[in-house]
């Protein structure tokens, strides 16, 4: 089973380093020839292509063969390549990554963070004077760069960034875990930004070397959002800057302009300013230094819990299909007890009888889901079943929409 598993894994883009190069050949059984439309995972992503039951001796695995993907415009650059699918400023467009082999790579998880010689390499995602909000999908395969959507719509900044943006690859701000200097406040689920203030204007996908200059702890509601200040070692005043004293000399008023870009960008739409931890100023390279290990040491834990469950997908899908029976099982039997209720035409006795037996059912229905959480809980060693969206989870004939469903963090 374990072989046959980690094919599976591989196919839903997880990290590289928890793929088998080892693959078995076995017989593959269609299980619905309809396609597989973003439906989440709490490790693997957000997976879109074809469901298939996998067989091989009496064992068997869920797995997925996802949709080709055709670039229109494409980005070659040393190691790494990117190419777009679909056409910029729209919900479906993409930008995925490829290593020098020409395989589909996460970004996030198969570039190293560390670039030799006291280097980190850089992933740009919005380009300096632009307003679109890209970022990377940390909950797609993959993990392509797109433009971020609120209530289903596109999201831009108020005005231009003024700076490439972007992320530090294999790091995450852990959700779990609770800054003591910065007012307690949590991880936000993320990789760790950067601002990079060199002067060219970078392209998105583009991996950047970068030296970290200083860094900003910003409080975006309530959630820690580190901002590392760095500079491209191919920009003309790099070899002057290595440190935060030398950014205030060569960059006079830059770091203040950083924090003042990120504090206000939401006031435009109505909301508050952000705030900024370590009394509202930015710490120097040495910090900045030390969140990026932490970062790093969250995000090789993350990874380390991921690649120890080898049969999360097989155990994710069936598990899937069971809440979802259940949570169907539950809207009918309230809709059969309101219904008898709202009928008029029911007497007392009959209406008691159907508001005991659906009563019953619902509880049946509730052990049941305990049971799928509490089996989920000990295969995910540790993991916690942490929300189940009470607004928008039941819905009729045990079907349910992709984000209300399970979230789970380590």
């Amino acid at each position: 089973m374990a072989t046959a598993v980690r094919a599976v894994v591989c196919s839903v883009a997880a990290p590289r380093a928890l793929c088998s190069s080892t693959a078995t050949s076995s017989a593959v059984k269609v299980v619905s020839s309809a396609n597989v439309g973003r439906l989440p995972s709490p490790f693997f992503g957000t997976l879109k292509g074809k469901l298939f039951t996998q067989v091989a001796g009496n064992q068997s695995a869920v797995i997925l063969r996802k949709h080709s993907i055709h670039g229109l415009r494409a980005l070659h650059q040393g190691e790494y390549s990117t190419k777009d699918d679909g056409k910029p400023e729209t919900l479906e467009y993409r930008v995925f990554f490829s290593d020098k082999e020409g395989k589909t790579i996460s970004p996030w998880h198969d570039i190293p963070l560390k670039a030799g010689d006291g280097l980190y390499n850089f992933i740009v995602e919005i380009p300096k004077g632009t307003s679109a909000k890209m970022e990377v999908a940390t909950d797609e395969p993959n993990t392509p760069i797109k433009q971020d959507t609120k209530k289903g719509k596109l999201r831009f900044y108020p005005y231009a960034i003024n700076w490439n943006y972007g992320l530090l690859p294999q790091t995450w701000e852990d959700p779990t875990h609770a800054n003591p200097e910065i007012e307690g406040c949590l991880g936000d689920n993320d990789p760790v930004d950067v601002v990079e203030i060199g002067e060219r204007k970078a392209a998105i996908g583009e991996v950047l070397k970068v030296k970290p200059l200083a860094v900003l702890a910003m409080i975006d509601e309530g959630e820690l959002d580190w901002k590392v200040v760095a500079i491209s070692v191919d920009d003309p005043k790099a070899h002057l800057v290595n440190s935060m004293a030398d950014v205030e000399t060569h960059f006079p008023g830059t770091l203040t302009a950083i924090r003042d870009w990120f504090r206000d960008y939401k006031i435009p739409d109505g909301k508050p300013a952000n705030k900024f931890g370590l009394d509202n100023k930015p710490a120097d390279e040495v910090y900045a230094l030390r969140v990026i290990e932490e970062t790093n040491n969250a995000w090789a834990n993350l990874v380390k819990r991921c690649k120890t469950v080898e049969a999360v997908p097989h155990i994710f899908w069936s598990s899937r299909v069971a809440v979802g029976e259940e949570l169907g099982g539950i809207q009918r039997n309230v809709t059969r007890v309101v219904g008898a209720l709202a009928s008029g035409s029911c007497t007392e006795e009959a209406f008691s009888f159907r508001y005991m037996t659906g009563w019953f059912s619902v509880v049946s229905n509730l052990r049941s889901l305990t049971a799928v959480a509490s089996s989920l809980s000990r295969i995910f060693g540790g993991c916690r079943l942490c929300e189940l969206s009470s607004k928008n989870a039941l819905r009729s004939g045990g079907a349910f929409k992709e984000s209300n469903v399970l979230s789970f963090y380590g």
